[in-house]
């Protein structure tokens, strides 16, 4: 039993290592699942298994129709033990999964990659190994991607190590395997990074408290679901290389204060703190939260000193030291960040905090819809669904607990830098967390090292207590390994579980599709559609595109989405001229000269219904230059490039976020932004900017009084209004004259009277509104007694059946008509092609007439 407790036991570089490599093995093999689906397999054996007992449960009903019930399955079952050892049982199987693998594979048989940024982070690369650089073309010294914010182009952000580091990689893979795919090589690459991060974080957590804690450090971290969704196979990301700096910055400080009086090992590994800090501007657009992470553990280590029981003296002696490696770490990340990324730390510092600060609202110091308020992984997501983000709430409670215990237990101890800065990680990120649940994958590292710790601490208790204890120790000794057991268990478990959901969002379908587009269009061509798949549009159809994921900020968002939600079709084209001439720069040249924002943006909406002439005289009432007026008149009026729009039914469930940008009140985020000023000031300008009557300025002025008093959620909510669709069902059912739909409607063909089945009420209700049509042309009828208030549309088009349930100011939409009624009656959109399950359609828009 001396074994047990000896000290070196998990110490040993033999134990170490192996159990590194044990926690290596389990993590990579979870990430390689999209590679090969084995849920795919495990579904095909089972749909294989159901038809072949349903054809022996059809074969022996007619044999044996006599027999009972139990005694038929007892015959199927020993038939199918027999049927099932046979290769042609494997055969089918095989066929099975390859029928369900197939849509989610290339030509090649290799799967897609799985989400939309490692799109346009793979064309990235392929940049650097095209051109040497992340971009397409250099302007003035500075790197462009021209396929985003088409036509003008879009400088690409110093965020680019992820590009030139796999680009190295693919080059020195390639040197050795001649024929091998950018493609594939990257869809394998983030095994090798998530690996690399791993390794880090196991020996940095070694570093700190020992072998067995590092280990459940590392299963705690590496096989949480939020982490392997954003780190597997095909998921070519930055996540884990943002993951592997803040580790690497810290553990360098920590190194700088071993002893106090080193200086040479202060500033050497101070530096080496900056060096990695500097690496991080460059790998990541959150890097500055570590920074300020740094700042304010050392700034509390000093003020702790000073008001919580050291005397002076003795807190001089020991905060020297700190002080001194925070201005050197200081000094040295605005060195570091400007020779490796050429950026201004501090002001950048300043600038994201000042920008991140209103994370999770709409409304910001801009006047425009803040677009991260609609993505879903930025939304609140609230406390309760954050710990189940950590495996389950015993497990997230313990490593908050492991963080409390290892604090009160190591604040003054040796350590005591690396637990205050992870202690303000974990609250810096909970923070963050609870504004948007993008950022939990950033809780895994603290939580994850502090529940590590106090599996060591508990084990050092363990041993100190009871070792010389002769019978106790069996049960503390058999309690603990229950313990760590289960936990190891759930962490495994839910790995290889969560790893079995995954599959790409790229298709044969979207492939197709979007090679037909590059076959097909003029390569100069403009893609139209909603941000979300942009990076599909440049990296497989290899065309420009109007904004994409990482475009998605700024204004262009509330345009598009305005042009979506138009029923004029001349002012949707007007808008879309605009933005296919000149990006979002028409606004920019009209707030040169008209500096108010609000009065720039009321005259583009003139300008937008406004012929050139007309538009002429608006602009010159304000004194603008004759070049000025000539490019903004070009944006809206001149014919762009080619292009096309694309509407995919996703968007069906988007259509409360797009609308939400589309409806965005700007008077009310006029008054928002005055708020603090003379009522007399804010009504005036209500009225002279917006043409509001002195009622509705009045009206507006008071509900937003109102609403500003809400919390974050009601007042974000308040500066728009939402449309939704709230079902389609593409295909209904003929029986006789009635047409039955998935969705609960039922329409009458003779009567033309429609029913819809609520689960609510739990009865069938009549629509007050129902709008039908038959190959483009509307009908409308209303029905005094109708009981449902929202709208319904039964769509014919030849002998097939659509119906949907939406909000009425949706109808006619040039969305509604674009996804539903195949732009029928549109003069300026031709359907150009539709994927094979018409869940994707792409239309031509022609500027002028034809």
């Amino acid at each position: 039993m001396k074994f047990i407790f000896n000290r070196r036991i998990f110490s040993s570089q033999g134990i170490s290592f192996f159990l590194l490599t044990v926690a290596i093995t389990i993590n990579a093999y979870v990430r390689l699942a999209p590679a090969y689906f084995p849920q795919a397999r495990d579904k095909a054996k089972a749909v294989v298994t159901q038809r072949i007992q349903t054809e022996m449960a059809m074969s022996i009903d007619e044999k044996y129709p006599a027999y009972k019930t139990s005694a038929k399955a007892k015959i199927i079952k020993e038939l199918f033990r027999e049927e099932a050892k046979k290769n042609n049982f494997s055969r089918l199987v095989a066929l099975e999964y390859k029928k369900l693998v197939e849509p989610y594979q290339d030509n090649s048989g290799y799967t897609y990659l799985l989400e939309l940024d490692p799109y346009q982070w793979m064309r990235n690369t392929e940049n650097v190994l095209t051109f040497g650089h992340p971009g397409t073309e250099i302007k003035e010294g500075k790197i462009y991607d021209t396929y985003m914010l088409a036509p003008v182009g879009m400088e690409v952000p110093h965020i680019r190590s992820l590009f030139y580091c796999s680009a190295f990689l693919y080059k020195l893979y390639s040197f050795f395997f001649h024929n091998a795919s950018l493609f594939h090589f990257l869809f394998y690459l983030p095994v090798i990074y998530s690996t690399l991060f791993l390794i880090v974080l196991y020996f940095f957590s070694r570093n700190f408290f020992s072998t067995l804690g590092a280990f459940f450090t590392a299963l705690f971290v590496g096989l949480d679901g939020i982490l392997i969704t954003r780190s597997c196979a095909g998921w070519f990301d930055y996540d884990t290389l943002s993951l592997i700096m803040p580790i690497a910055i810290i553990w360098c400080l920590s190194s700088a204060f071993v002893s106090y009086d080193n200086w040479k090992r202060l500033i050497v590994f101070s530096l080496c703190a900056s060096f990695f800090q500097g690496l991080y501007t460059f790998t990541w657009i959150g890097w500055w939260f570590i920074f300020l992470v740094i700042i304010a553990a050392i700034a509390f280590i000093i003020l702790n000193n000073y008001f919580l029981g050291l005397r002076f003296s003795q807190a001089n002696k020991e905060n020297i030291p700190y002080a001194s490696a925070g201005l050197i770490f200081i000094a040295g990340s605005v060195f570091f960040c400007f020779i490796i990324s050429r950026v201004n730390l501090l002001k950048e510092f300043f600038s994201l905090l000042r920008e991140n600060i209103g994370l999770g609202a709409s409304f910001t110091q801009s006047i425009w819809p803040d677009v991260r308020y609609t993505i879903a992984e930025l939304q609140p997501p609230g406390i309760p669904v954050i710990a189940s983000n950590f495996y389950n709430k015993i497990i997230a409670v313990t490593a908050m607990l492991g963080l409390i215990w290892v604090y009160f237990r190591e604040k003054r101890g040796k350590y005591k830098f690396v637990l205050y800065s992870m202690v303000f990680w974990t609250a810096f990120m909970l923070y963050a967390t609870l504004k948007a649940g993008r950022f939990s994958i950033y809780l895994l590292i603290p939580l994850g090292f502090f529940l590590g710790w106090a599996i060591n601490a508990f084990w050092v208790l363990l041993r100190e207590k009871l070792g010389h204890i002769p019978k106790a120790h069996f049960v503390c000794v058999a309690i603990f390994a229950c313990i760590l057991s289960y936990m190891g268990g759930i962490f495994i478990s839910a790995g290889v579980q969560k790893s079995r959901t995954i599959y790409p969002i790229m298709n044969d379908e979207w492939f197709n599709l979007l090679t037909f587009v590059k076959n097909n269009t003029p390569k100069e061509a403009i893609l139209n559609s909603w941000w979300d798949f942009g990076d599909f549009f440049k990296a497989v159809g290899r065309r420009r595109v109007i904004f994409d994921g990482q475009s998605q900020k700024g204004f262009i968002a509330y345009w598009i989405s305005q042009a979506m939600l138009e029923k004029d079709e001349n002012r949707a084209l007007r808008i879309l001229k605009m933005l296919n001439n000149a990006s979002d720069t028409t606004f920019d040249t009209l707030n040169i000269y008209v500096a108010d924002q609000f009065k720039a943006y009321a005259l583009l909406e003139k300008l937008l219904t406004s012929n050139r002439e007309e538009g002429a005289r608006l602009l010159n009432e304000y004194k603008i230059p004759a070049s000025s007026i000539r490019k903004i008149l070009d944006d809206l009026h001149n014919k762009p490039a080619p292009a096309y729009f694309i509407v995919d039914r996703s968007m069906l469930v988007k259509m409360s976020s797009i609308s939400f940008l589309g409806n965005w009140d700007f008077s009310k985020v006029f008054i928002a932004h005055n708020i603090n000023k003379p009522e007399s000031f804010i009504l005036t300008n209500l009225k002279d900017i917006f043409n509001l009557s002195d009622k509705e300025a009045l009206e507006y002025y008071k509900e937003v009084l109102v609403n500003t008093m809400g919390h974050d959620r009601s007042v974000s909510e308040s500066f728009s209004n939402r449309y939704n669709i709230y079902n389609f069902s593409p295909n209904g059912s003929l029986s006789g004259r009635l047409v039955h739909f998935a969705n609960g409607i039922v329409y009458d063909i003779d009567s033309k009277d429609v029913l819809i089945y609520s689960e609510p009420a739990m009865r069938y209700m009549r629509p007050m509104k129902i709008f039908f049509y038959e190959d483009g042309k509307k009908e409308v009828l209303s029905q005094e007694k109708g009981d449902f208030k929202k709208s319904i549309c039964i769509i014919k088009t030849g002998d097939k059946y659509a119906s949907l349930v939406l909000d009425e100011p949706l109808i006619d939409s040039l969305f509604f008509r674009l996804m539903f009624n195949e732009a029928r009656n549109c003069n300026h959109f031709k359907p150009f092609f539709t994927s094979g399950n018409k869940e994707v359609s792409v239309y031509q828009i022609y500027w002028d007439t034809p």
